[in-house]
Parts: C-alpha cells; structure tokens; sequence
C-alpha cells in the first residue's frame, strides 16, 4: 500500500465530481463524493497500519512481571473500522511454560479486543443509547456501509457498560464549574417494561379490547431507581423566590440509574455525592422524594444524615384531593381552601393542617368520601417532619423533586419505553447505564476512560516504548 493509491481515487474523485455527476440530482452527488471519502479513508487506514509494522521488538520481549518470551510468528487479526474491515499482521511472542503470549503491537495500538473499533463502537453504541437497536445500526449502514449482527451489537453494550459506575465514581460532573452550598439529592422510582414470556403467549391470541384472565397483566414493569445529584446556591434561591421567581437553576446535575444491583447502585452513589460535598466544601445536604415508603426507606438506609424533605406538589395533590371531596370541583371554596392550607404550611404550621383535615373528615356524611380525606390526612402525619417548609425556605432549600421526575422521562420513558418495546435485565441495565452517561454529557470522556482501561486490561505487562523505537523494530528480525 503506498500513497499512489490514494493519488489514483483523488484523480477519480475530481473526475467524479466535476465532470460524470453533472446530470445527478445534489444528494446522488453528496453519496457519491461519500462513497470515494471512505475509500480513501481506506486505504489512508492501511497505509498507516503498514507503516506501523507488526510490532516485532526482536527475537525476544521482557514483560513487566519478569517473563521473557520468543518469536513465533506473524498473526493475523480482522480490525472493523468506519471505513470497512481490514486485515493487521502483528508479531506474537510466546514461551512454553510461561503463561499465555502477547503481540506488543496491540499495546502500542490500543487495539480493541474485538473486531470493532473503538471509534466503530462509541458512535454505534452512542446511537443505541438514544434510539432502538436496528433503527442505530441501520444509521451506521447507511452512512458507512456497514452492519453488524444484532447479537454482537448488544453483547458490546452489555461489556461497555460494565465500566460505568467506576467511571461515574471517578467524574463527579461535567467539569470545574462553581457549585452552590446545598447539596441536593432526589429519588424516584421508573418502571421499564420487562419481557414476560409466559405473559406473552397468553396472550397471543388476545385483542387489545379483549379482557385478561385473572392474575394476567398486558405489561410488566420492574422498577428501576433513579437518583439525581446538584448543588442549589441558597442565596441565589431565596433571592430568587422573593422575586416571585419559581424555578432556579441547579448546578452541574447528575444523573445515575440502576434495575439490577439497587443496593451497591446506593451505596455507590451514597460515596458519589459524599466526594462531591467534601469536594467543594459543602456542609447542607438535603435528600427529596414522595411519599412513597421504599424513597424514605433510601433516606434511612443510605442518606440519614440528609435533610428529608416532601416534595411540595405530590404533597399539594394530597391537599387538592381532599378539597375536592370535601367541596367539589365546581366553584372556589376548594381552592380558597388549599391556599389556606399552604399558607399554614408556610408559616410551620403542619399539625393544624393535619387536625383540620382529620376535622373536616368528620363533617362528610358519605363513608368512601371520608375514608379517602383521612388518608390524606394520615399521609401529611406521617410526612409531617418532611413537611418543615417554613425552615426550609428559610434555608434556602429545595422544595421540589422536578429534576428528578425530569430526568425520569428523560433517562427511561424517552429510550426504554418505545412502542412494543419490552427488556431483559441485562439489556435493560446496559442501556440504563450508558444512557446516564449520555445524558450528563459526558460521553466522549467516558470513551477516554474506558479505552484507557481497557488496554490495562488486555496488556497489563507490555512495556511501551517509545514510537521511533517502534519505527525503528518495525521490520521482522
């Protein structure tokens, strides 16, 4: 392979472009320029590869654990790049008795352990992190050419995504930017629909209209928890609310998600915010959720030492609920109600909401409508000390879980829950894991990461040497 090659598909690429697309709409021009980059690309590809050599260091290597290995020969190996499939000769070195071999030229390459590149598999994996499988590969076919075996496409995810959570231990947000003085941390909880063989074939022959038997459900759904970690500037916020300002913007938010491992995902990202606090300094930590009694659970188990604290709009549709069956929802005494209601909160008054709702109670004549305005009421007691938000405006604290509900539409309804889509585990947890990375921005450095990691991996004691050393080996002893 030599640049003459490449001088010969210039010459047809000008040829091309300038004199046999002249009757072709724009776009047959556009494909047909893309179809000659790539060959070039090609052959610009095997070119450096030759260039490269095989990686020979002599007739015999000393690897940093004290083995010394021999010659053996050239092997050959299959490298999918964006431009096509190509062939690499490198030397291997092996010796009886001595564990397993190695060809240094894979060290000095950072050559993948599979087929694909790393390239090839951070744009074909970013885009199975946004969209279906087939819909992402098929994007690859269609600007490169090139398509791989759904099986081996979602193997790869399932590998790649393995490294996430040591990555996410390691970058704590996006970059050096300023934090606030809270630290804010939000829970909640997102159903993925999950494969249901049995399910399936009942109902195979059931229509949508069509009844189910009992105990069968159309979609089964596993709850994947999902965790959102900012910093809230508290003047900023205060300053913000006194304006009549609703929403302030948090800073450098993180997103992480798990289906799978939910007690180490919690311990993980329990040490996740604890070094972003001691990071920068940060002394308030606030934990926000629903009512819902596995959030609290979290709260207890993993961030006790956190201000717990109720999200204000779950807990006002319990306020509306019970205006509502206790006025109706014709007229304004249901909301002059609630208004009061939040007004007493406000004030730290969270006993006489919950004496006044039990109160009202009493008053309604019909039984269901009162069994439902006393659970209302038992839901405020038994939030009643998440409920301080006189102190926490006072603070100036979050009060609300929007990042979190946000993120939850974002990182698993947008991506997880598509039209028939349904998950196994492993599938499930892979994309959860890389679609975190991809929504807080950090994909390119995540790739960083991984392939670094991946060559201490796979070529832990090849010594690296210099690349004119390198040249200068290049040729077969």
């Amino acid at each position: 392979m030599n640049i003459d090659s490449i001088d010969i598909v210039l010459k047809e690429l000008e040829s091309f472009s300038l004199i046999e697309s002249q009757d072709m709409e724009l776009h047959e021009v556009e494909r047909g320029i893309l179809d000659y980059v790539l060959k070039i690309g090609m052959l610009a590809l095997k070119a450096h590869i030759q260039e490269r050599g095989t990686g020979n260091r002599g007739q015999t290597i000393n690897l940093s654990d004290g083995r010394i290995l021999s010659y053996i020969e050239d092997k050959k190996r299959d490298y999918l790049s964006i431009f096509g499939k190509t062939a690499i000769y490198r030397a291997y070195y092996w010796k009886k008795g001595c564990g397993g071999g190695c060809h240094p030229l894979d060290k000095e390459m950072n050559l993948p352990e599979d087929q694909p590149s790393y390239l090839l598999q951070e744009w074909g994996y970013g885009g199975c992190t946004k969209d279906a499988y087939d819909r992402a590969d098929e994007m690859l076919e269609q600007i490169f050419g090139i398509r791989r075996p759904k099986r081996s496409i979602q193997n790869g995810v399932l590998k790649v995504s393995k490294d996430v959570d040591s990555f996410h231990g390691e970058v704590l947000h996006q970059d050096n930017s300023p934090e606030g003085d809270v630290l804010a941390l939000e829970a909640d909880g997102k159903g993925v629909p999950m494969a249901n063989k049995k399910t399936e074939e009942n109902q195979e022959t059931k229509t949508a209209d069509q009844r189910l038997g009992r105990g069968e459900k159309r979609l089964k759904k596993k709850m994947a928890e999902i965790v959102t970690i900012q910093t809230i500037d508290s003047k900023k916020l205060k300053a913000d609310r006194e304006a009549g300002k609703k929403d302030t913007q948090a800073l450098n938010k993180m997103a992480y998600g798990d289906l799978t491992n939910q007690d180490e995902f919690l311990e993980a990202t329990r040490d996740i915010a604890k070094k972003r606090a001691e990071k920068s300094g940060i002394k308030k930590k606030v934990f926000l959720g629903d009512g819902q009694p596995c959030i609290w659970g979290i709260h207890k188990n993993y961030f006790s030492s956190y201000i717990p604290i109720l999200d204000w709009y779950h807990m006002s549709e319990y306020l509306w609920k019970a205006a509502h069956l206790l006025f109706g929802e014709k007229g304004n005494k249901a909301e002059i109600w609630v208004k009061k209601k939040e007004r007493q909160l406000f004030d730290g008054r969270v006993e006489t909401v919950i004496r006044s709702t039990r109160r009202y109670a009493k008053t309604v004549t019909k039984k269901k409508k009162r069994k439902e305005i006393v659970k209302c009421a038992n839901y405020f007691d038994k939030n009643k000390e998440r409920m301080r938000y006189d102190r926490y405006i006072n603070m100036g604290l979050p009060i609300g879980t929007g990042s979190v509900e946000g993120t939850c539409k974002h990182l698993v309804i947008t991506r997880m829950e598509g039209c028939g889509m349904r998950w196994k585990e492993k599938g499930a947890q892979a994309i959860l894991k890389l679609r975190s990375v991809y929504i807080n921005h950090l994909w390119s450095d995540f790739w960083k990461y991984y392939r670094k990691k991946q060559s201490e991996t796979l070529y832990p004691n090849i010594i690296p040497i210099h690349r004119q050393e390198a040249k200068e080996l290049k040729q077969p002893a």
